[in-house]
């Protein structure tokens, strides 16, 4: 007697291809064998590798790819497309839970394998199922593709019936997946861009403690100016810019593109040291007397110049003018 398979496990396991060379016998309707019992396929599916710190798997992505492998493995379509659209979903739903389990989890990826196999998923619902599925996308794609092309082209499918009903809220929602797909692209990248500049930070601030510790530093300094107040002024500098890139990457955008990040990414990853350089000058006006004549020989008054040169990309060029010298203005013609 055949064990009935649990949804909830059998959607974790993973469909091995080296079925379909297996001689012919009973079979479930996706290719896989039915002589496995629950207990295995339960076992199975809770087998998880470990992950490296961070590079974990999307919990609700691992959810969502097993309530919908429940729902393909439940359904019995009887038609050859239906079999076709339920086995290519299913291969889907692999690749995805493959890219889950490895050591760093790709979940953009995952993201992309279960957005395919969840369009598959449409071919097998029922007329009614359709109906009601494509109100929810109209008012889904209402929402969430404002001000883009993408909506315009929704608009302009027009009414559709049959398999073309079918064919229109596939690629509706696979206009929702991308813009989705998109966002998430655009939001892993600012993440790690701003897990590299806390740990710029972190950098600069221990350093800075350092010195201070050993009595090297610019809080507590007065006079005596030798060659660990340039080091400490460059710290400081750097610790602006690189708070600057923090926070520049942690602001919303709305309407960027992932190319437009990517360069934004290189320009950001400059300022550091970028900053660095401008404490340096500014350190230099400093002991050249253009920013008071006690300002250079103040150490807390050093620390808080170079911090304002690193994070402000503004205050060297308008030093620069003030120290320019007045054109003289042309004498009136009698």
């Amino acid at each position: 007697m055949l064990a009935v398979e649990p949804q909830a496990t059998v959607a974790m396991a993973r469909w091995d291809p080296r079925v379909r060379q297996q001689p012919d016998g009973p079979r479930h309707t996706d290719g896989g064998p039915v002589s496995a019992t629950a207990d295995d396929t339960a076992e199975h599916a809770s087998r998880s590798g470990w992950h490296w710190p961070g590079g974990g798997p999307d919990q609700r992505l691992a959810q969502s790819v097993g309530q919908l492998g429940a729902t393909l493995r439940a359904s019995e379509p009887t038609a050859e497309p239906g079999r076709l659209a339920k086995r290519n979903a299913l291969v889907s739903l692999r690749n995805a839970r493959r890219a889950l389990d490895r050591r760093w989890a790709h979940n953009e990826q995952a993201w992309a394998w279960f957005h395919a196999a969840r369009r598959e998923e449409f071919r097998l619902r029922t007329r009614a199922d359709l109906e009601m599925l494509q109100v929810d996308l109209e008012k889904e794609a209402t929402e969430k593709l404002q001000s883009s092309w993408r909506l315009e082209a929704v608009k302009n499918y027009g009414p559709a019936d049959g398999d073309h009903l079918v064919e229109r809220l596939i690629q509706v929602q696979r206009h929702l997946d991308e813009k989705a797909e998109n966002d998430n692209r655009n939001r892993m990248l600012q993440r790690r861009q701003v897990v590299i500049y806390l740990a710029v930070l972190t950098v600069a601030l221990v350093l800075i403690c350092i010195l201070e510790f050993l009595d090297r530093g610019l809080l507590l300094a007065e006079g005596d100016i030798d060659g660990w107040w340039v080091v400490s002024a460059a710290l400081y500098g750097t610790l602006g810019g690189a708070f600057s890139s923090a926070q520049r990457v942690a602001a919303p955008r709305r309407g960027v593109r992932y190319p437009e990040l990517r360069w934004a990414q290189l320009a950001n990853a400059f300022r550091p040291m970028a900053g660095g350089a401008a404490a340096l000058i500014a350190f230099a006006a400093l002991q050249a007397d253009l920013l008071g004549g006690t300002a250079g020989e103040s150490g807390p008054r050093v620390a808080i110049f170079s911090f304002i040169a690193g994070f402000s990309e503004r205050f060297i060029p308008s030093l620069a003018t003030q120290q320019a010298p007045a054109s003289p203005s042309p004498e009136p013609v009698h």
